[in-house]
């Protein structure tokens, strides 16, 4: 018994095999290469001039956000350079922030998932009390740490830092004493609302608490030390 296999010259193509494609001319293709260059250009032309600079604003935000310095150690007057940068692509640096000390800035979200960067800048206010007539002078002066919190919504592609947010002053009378100290703030890594300031009255050691609540404000609080009798 022998079996004969037929072989078709012609091969027949399968039904999910593509057919051949056509070729454009080369005019068209020049075409669709011109068109798509001057839309490169036009797209570079009208974009280019702002998203450099916003994609530079976005990063200084970014450091913001993780902006940490040592806890031992105050902050020196001046606003941090990343700060500085952020607020020149949104307006401009207003000078009188530099006579300020920045206490805090970094990132923090409320329990509600409400996201934040915190700047706390502040001054130091020290003045002789007022005496009763015929006593002597006290040895010592009151010194009050006082200044602005601002509460900013964060920068987008679109739209610019602080758009929502808040801002208001605050004070905390550190009480009498020869000398002050106020320490760079720290992010509680547990508690993403949370954040310290510790301070010194005459080398007594304090803690001051603070947290982004719900409603998009910061509470302050002192929680231990020289300073609690009198806040």
């Amino acid at each position: 018994m022998s079996v004969s296999h037929e072989h078709s010259s012609k091969r027949r193509p399968l039904s999910y095999e593509r057919g051949r494609r056509t070729k454009l001319p080369r005019w068209a293709r020049r075409w669709a290469l011109a068109i798509l260059l001057v839309g490169t250009v036009a797209c570079a032309w009208h974009w280019g001039s702002t998203a450099l600079p916003r994609a530079n604003m976005l990063y200084a935000q970014w450091e913001c956000d993780r902006y940490v310095q040592p806890r031992d150690q105050s902050p020196a007057k001046g606003a941090p350079e990343c700060f500085k940068r952020v607020l020149f692509y949104n307006g401009g640096f207003p000078r009188e922030w530099d006579d300020y000390v920045f206490l805090f800035l970094h990132q923090r979200q409320a329990k509600s998932g409400l996201t934040r960067l915190v700047v706390i800048s502040a001054r130091y206010v020290s003045y002789l009390p007022r005496q009763v007539p015929l006593e002597p002078p006290p040895g010592n002066m009151a010194h009050i740490l006082t200044g602005e919190m601002k509460i900013m919504s964060p920068a987008t592609w679109k739209n610019n830092i602080g758009e929502e947010g808040t801002n208001y002053s605050f004070e905390v009378v550190l009480g009498m004493a020869d000398k002050v100290r106020v320490f760079n703030g720290q992010p509680d890594p547990s508690d993403a609302s949370h954040f310290t300031i510790g301070y010194e009255v005459d080398g007594q050691p304090g803690t001051i608490d603070g947290w982004l609540t719900d409603d998009g404000i910061v509470k302050l609080e002192v929680r231990d030390g020289p300073a609690k009798p009198f806040n």
